[in-house]
């Protein structure tokens, strides 16, 4: 179980760069930027620091895998895009709702257009994680190279 989630959330962490680059770094960068305030531009940085953006990118892979491993059971290209894709939108969700309810004025007008939109595109992000995800598991579980795991009591 432990190579499974490994493999996979490494996987996952590559797609969750590449992917997350894609679609905030460079296809929805300047919407983003545009809907910010005064305000706004100055409490996000302008480029993120390397680090702690690294460790999300791979906190993100294992999370996916631990729960494709160890409670969905996830084996497939589909059935992982749809669990990556629920999962993507509700931490999504629940992180826009919670920074809309403490950072006031940090968008133009009002949070819920840029708020939608980052919801959205988690969704996608949550989608491709776990399809790769999904995708290798499947692969792994094929080729003999996982175990099958015990009975739970």
């Amino acid at each position: 179980m432990l190579v499974r989630i490994l493999v996979a959330g490494i996987v996952g962490a590559i797609v969750s760069s590449v992917v997350g680059w894609l679609i905030w770094g460079t296809l929805l960068a300047n919407y983003f930027a545009s809907t910010l305030s005064a305000l706004g531009k100055t409490v996000i940085a302008g480029q993120p620091r390397v680090l702690p953006l690294i460790a999300a990118q791979f906190a993100f892979g294992f999370f996916y895998a631990f729960i494709f491993v160890r409670w969905a059971k996830v084996q497939s290209l589909a059935s992982g895009l749809f669990a990556g894709a629920v999962i993507g939108f509700f931490i999504a969700l629940t992180g826009d709702l919670m920074n809309d309810s403490f950072m006031v004025g940090i968008h133009i007008g009002a949070n819920t257009p840029p708020m939608l939109v980052d919801i959205v595109c988690a969704t996608v992000l949550g989608a491709c994680i776990g399809a790769a995800e999904g995708l290798v598991l499947g692969m792994m579980s094929k080729s003999g190279n996982a175990p099958s795991e015990p009975a739970a009591a």
